[in-house]
């Protein structure tokens, strides 16, 4: 299950357990994202390994796990090359997001 915080806003899901920072908060710019990305793309590869993606959701206030960094980067691996790129992460954070104001 992902957490957030205590400094927070009041807690919202994003369905499938997902719990972050509240509705209020705003969407990260695809430049900031690609900032997160590339603070934890640790080999500079240009790609995310499901630790690296763990790191960086964890950075954005999402307590995930290893098992959960995996099956997230399993769902948005588009290319099915087992690692994720920028727009893959871009997708992902969007789509987490839109699932958090829907709830």
């Amino acid at each position: 299950m992902y957490s957030v915080p205590p400094a927070s806003l009041p807690a919202s899901s994003y369905g499938d357990g997902v719990e972050s920072s509240g509705r209020g908060a705003p969407t990260p710019s695809r430049g900031e994202l690609r900032r997160i990305f590339e603070r934890f793309d640790a080999n500079r590869s240009g790609k995310l390994d499901y630790r690296e993606l763990r790191n960086a959701l964890q950075a954005m206030g999402l307590d995930v796990s290893e098992q959960k960094a995996a099956q997230l980067l399993q769902d948005y691996d588009r290319d099915g090359n087992g690692l994720m790129e920028i727009n893959e992460f871009v997708q992902m954070v969007g789509s987490l997001r839109a699932a958090q104001l829907s709830a």
